[in-house]
């Protein structure tokens, strides 16, 4: 294996990196990982955000895990659409007909947050 530092997957999630000193050593010693994990455990804990949707738009909101806390709807009309992922391809959250009110999801999501809306959307998603 030749070392490298092309990121070696399509997620920017975590990033793992393993050194290997040999001090005092007269013989070539070296680390062979067949697999590593990092498991997060307890809940996520971060800073909530917002952004805001007016119109026709589709936005990656964040890369990674992180937990969908609602929509704010106002005075909407069309749809938006939630995906769990980077682009529609990702797992369907939700599909919404905006009239105006606020639901609330508190649904954590792992790959990434990715949002379109269809014309006449004026809605704020907070997220963390």
């Amino acid at each position: 294996m030749v070392p490298t530092t092309e990121s070696l997957t399509k997620t920017l999630g975590l990033s793992i990196r393993v050194e290997n000193y040999n001090e005092g050593s007269i013989i070539d010693n070296g680390i062979l990982l067949l697999n590593t994990s990092i498991f997060r455990m307890g809940e996520i804990e971060t800073t909530s955000t917002w952004k805001y949707f007016a119109g026709a738009q589709t936005e990656i909101c964040k890369l990674g895990g992180g937990k969908l806390h609602s929509l704010i709807i106002q005075d909407g009309s069309g749809n938006a659409y939630v995906y769990d992922g980077i682009d529609d391809t990702g797992r369907q959250i939700a599909d919404v007909d905006l009239a105006t009110g606020t639901l609330v999801f508190n649904l954590e999501f792992n790959d990434g947050l990715y949002i379109e809306t269809t014309t006449g959307a004026n809605v704020t998603v907070t997220y963390e």
